[in-house]
């Protein structure tokens, strides 16, 4: 083992020592020139080394998230960043307990009176606990409360005052139809997010929650369900509502098959739940599982570097940069044999970008007045994790955040005519942000429906749910160097690869609209770190963070 580690140590400074050698003389002088403040190259060194097979997929409080850890911290002190803290350096401890079902033990069924309808494991269900306990088992009755949601402002509680304390849910996934109900508009509401459905089972003491997976409702399939829970699942050490004995979710088809001669089904389950007077009602099925599983107490890091603000008025303020660089780590083959989950989209293109920035910053003969934060998150993929623990331990006062930039999967398609920076457009920096699209050529893109709550699954959340400005950028629109036909076609021989073992770093992707997307969002973060005034948040009816607001006591 001692050689296999100096091995890894060689391999991880060799490739930092080709990237910061790469990034010498000519970045310095790029970060000079705006027409060439960033490279193809330097980015895609740092790519390829965090979507590398040497870091196994990255995933949360693995061996390979620690090795990315290393290198980030790394490149911040060779561009001479400065720490966050002077007792840990550039690393915030993220403290969390670990869960790991082992699925050769998993028995899992779904009983109708003394008729036993067994459900396969992987196939048709995932299951996972909070509790700290080698052995957990179920032998519970089932009880639907519809979408789980209790939303005031909606006229909506689907619980009507029934008690769910120590017994096991069963909920669907989204919102209530809005055609039929009205309930929220066409885009997702936060109530719709499973970690909605998570937080009330918690907070009410349920034993257990199921979650009933179907495609069009949930808008990813089965497979992506199937790679984010096999692994190693996690919730915060110092986690305040009662751990769940048992969480799972169950593809839609199982629970009919296990609902057959009972005269329900998915559909007449959810037509239900699809209406204001809907009562938590009894299944006819009883849930026996058992299985046992590796739980720990884990630690693992946020990255936080800073570039000092140059203002004495203003050097206490900060604009912070924000994208995840964990993904899924090694799991099921796929087709080609490929078990590690690289992530190379889904984000090390996005932490990439994030060292790019830091250079560009820190290289920049203009010093910003306000000081710059870089901050690779952990945890994203566990339901944002690293972003959620930093705004419940921040380092610095949030009230001090003048903005947050989230980036999550970089353009490798190429240059774009426009681009969305949500939810800027229910904050007083639409106007600046418009201003910037239209001297970049760019055309800003806003209010569009976002069915699958997109809003709420990325690492801006956190933030702009307790009041903090905060965006995630993406570039859309249409391609300007390129036809829809032409990508159209490349994205075909890509394939799916969100959550995929698939997810590597593409022949077939390019690299100039890289380089447009780290211009724009150095030109983002440029415009708040040289002094613009600090965006306020509006908290209205249309605003799909007003669930959030009002969970967090922001608004009435």
């Amino acid at each position: 083992m001692a050689i296999r580690w100096k091995m890894v140590a060689y391999r991880i400074f060799l490739g930092w020592f080709l990237v910061s050698g790469a990034m010498g003389g000519n970045a310095l002088a790029a970060a000079e020139d705006e027409e060439n403040r960033f490279s193809e190259h330097e980015y895609r060194g740092h790519l390829e080394f965090l979507a590398g097979d040497l870091l196994e997929g990255r995933a949360t409080a693995d061996r390979g998230a620690a090795l990315a850890a290393a290198y980030l911290a790394a490149q911040f002190k060779t561009l001479g960043l400065q720490p966050y803290s002077s007792e840990h350096g550039y690393l915030q401890p993220v403290q969390l307990k670990g869960f790991r079902t082992d699925y050769g033990t998993v028995r899992f069924a779904l009983n109708r009176g003394t008729d036993e309808c067994p459900i396969e494991a992987l196939a048709e269900f995932c299951v996972t606990s909070e509790v700290m306990a080698e052995e957990i088992s179920a032998d519970d009755e089932l009880l639907f409360v519809g979408y789980a949601i209790e939303a005031p402002e909606y006229k909506w509680d689907d619980f009507k005052g029934q008690g769910v304390e120590g017994k096991i849910i069963v909920a669907l996934v989204n919102d209530p139809d809005f055609k039929a109900t009205r309930f929220g508009g066409e885009s997702m509401t936060y109530y719709g997010r499973w970690t909605y459905k998570l937080e009330m089972a918690r907070r009410r003491k349920a034993k257990g929650i199921i979650l009933i997976h179907h495609e069009r409702e949930a808008t990813y399939d089965w497979s992506v369900v199937r790679n984010s829970w096999l692994g190693e699942r996690f919730t915060f050490a110092d986690q305040k509502d009662a751990p769940l004995q048992i969480f799972s979710w169950i593809a839609h088809g199982a629970l009919e098959r296990a609902l057959q001669g009972t005269g329900l089904d998915y559909a007449t389950l959810k037509k239900k739940a699809d209406h204001r007077r809907f009562k938590p009602m009894a299944l006819p099925l009883r849930l026996k599982a058992s299985f046992r599983q590796k739980a720990r107490q884990a630690e693992c890091h946020n990255v936080i570097g800073l570039i000092p603000g140059s203002d004495p008025l203003l050097k206490d303020e900060i604009v912070l940069y924000t994208g995840h660089f964990d993904h899924f780590g090694i799991g099921l083959p796929d087709e080609t044999g490929d078990r590690i989950y690289n992530g190379a989209l889904d984000n090390a293109s996005g932490t990439a970008a994030l060292v790019c920035l830091a250079r560009a910053f820190a290289q920049s003969p203009v010093k910003p007045r306000r000081t710059v934060a870089i901050m690779p998150v952990t945890g994203e993929e566990m339901g944002l994790l690293g972003s959620t623990w930093f705004v419940e331990h921040p380092p610095f006062d949030l009230k001090k955040i003048a903005m947050v930039i989230n980036k999550d999967c970089m353009n490798h398609f190429g240059k774009c005519d426009s681009f969305s920076a949500f939810p800027v457009e229910y904050s007083s920096a639409l106007a600046a942000v418009q201003e910037l699209a239209i001297s970049r050529g760019l055309t800003l893109r806003t209010r569009s429906v976002d069915r699958s709550g997109g809003a709420f699954r990325s690492d801006h959340f956190p933030f702009i749910a307790r009041g903090v400005p905060a965006m995630s950028v993406g570039m859309g629109g249409k391609f300007m160097d390129r036809s829809e036909d032409e990508v159209r076609e490349v994205r075909r021989k890509i394939g799916f690869t969100y959550h995929q073992a698939s997810d590597n770093v593409h022949p077939l992707w390019v690299y100039d609209g890289v380089l447009q997307e780290l211009d724009l969002l150095y030109a983002l973060g440029r415009h708040w770190a040289d002094g613009a005034a600090k965006p306020t948040l509006t908290i209205d009816r249309n605003n799909p963070f007003r669930a959030t607001q009002i969970w967090y006591g922001l608004a009435p």
